[in-house]
């Protein structure tokens, strides 16, 4: 009787055992792609702001100047600041991602890659659009 009772526990922690395991796995896998979703969201959306506000600066000319405040995510690995384009690289899905956004003018200037949240001010000057972090 005894070991009847002990098999019994048995199959039933192992039955469930084979419907829990999966259920965790999937709820931690779809955990992650919901959170690279968001800071690939993130980027997007940061990437868009500022490359929307150098435009409208560059529009009205020089000496015309705003700040911004920007939100930089997790997972960054690089941001660059080239010619025309602002390009964030973010890592998700096992890969590298770039977002981009392709300015109508020239633009100098740095963006921190560490995560947080930062002021930048934007200027129109000469030779193009100048990018500045600002204390706020």
């Amino acid at each position: 009787m005894k070991s009847q009772v002990s098999i019994e526990y048995l199959i039933i922690i192992s039955f469930s055992l084979m419907v829990l395991v999966p259920i965790i796995i999937f709820i931690y896998d779809y955990h992650k792609t919901q959170k690279e979703e968001y800071y690939l969201f993130i980027a997007s959306e940061t990437v868009k702001k500022i490359g929307e506000a150098v435009d409208y600066v560059y529009l009205q000319g020089e000496p015309s100047k705003i700040t911004i405040r920007v939100t930089i995510p997790q997972n960054l690995e690089e941001i660059k600041v080239l010619n025309k384009t602002i390009v964030f690289r973010v890592r998700a899905y096992g890969g590298i991602s770039d977002i981009y956004y392709n300015s109508i003018c020239e633009i100098f200037g740095y963006i921190p890659k560490e995560e947080g949240e930062y002021f930048l001010t934007i200027q129109a000057k000469e030779r193009g659009v100048y990018i500045n972090v600002s204390s706020g």
